[in-house]
């Protein structure tokens, strides 16, 4: 089977469960290198359960075939808000080593809450590479904070493939120091 070949058919299945208009066409991709691969991307996460049964109909087809098809259906996630909760609680109710954020996630109709861990080493950091550009009054420092969490969290939704990160089944993060710096290096936070 082509690419081409799978791209169609897998249009189909969306076109039948009634999410084709809902694919994201530049973001989307159909690959054979070995085997065949797809990733569906959504512009309305509330399609992602009718997406994902027909790409896993497909799939069943195919493989009655002899055709084994790898597949990551997601949506494509835009962070609306962020904003500081306070200390991160464990399971137990103490209080963690890092700080919580929570963020407001919406893709078309759907829209989810994640909430991020920002761990000590990371807000130590942080503050080693703002040093003085780091407001020290407590509003103004949690609004830097937020847009370091909202950047951090725009890469982890952007990420496609098969490392991608989906925040309905894996609503906690963790942001650690090297998470920060990358984002620091990749983005105008």
């Amino acid at each position: 089977m082509t690419e081409a070949e799978l791209e169609r058919r897998v249009k189909e299945q969306l076109n039948q469960v009634g999410v084709l208009s809902n694919l994201d066409t530049t973001r989307s991709q159909f690959l054979q290198a070995p085997g065949l691969f797809c990733e569906v991307v959504l512009t309305d996460g509330s399609k992602l359960e009718e997406a994902r049964q027909a790409v896993a109909d497909l799939s069943g087809v195919l493989g009655a075939d002899g055709i084994r098809l790898e597949a990551v259906v997601r949506a494509l996630w835009q962070v609306k808000d962020v904003r500081h909760i306070g200390p991160c609680r464990g399971e137990s109710g103490g209080i963690k080593s890092a700080e919580c954020f929570e963020a407001t996630l919406i893709c078309g109709f759907a829209g989810a809450t994640v909430t991020v861990e920002v761990s000590q080493n990371a807000l130590d950091t942080i503050r080693g590479t703002l040093g003085s550009k780091l407001p020290e009054k407590y509003f103004e420092r949690n609004k830097v904070l937020q847009n370091i969490v909202g950047s951090f969290v725009k890469q982890q939704v952007d990420q496609g493939g098969t490392s991608y990160w989906d925040p309905i089944r894996f609503p906690v993060i963790p942001m650690n120091a090297a998470s920060f710096q990358y984002v620091w290096a990749h983005s105008a936070a």
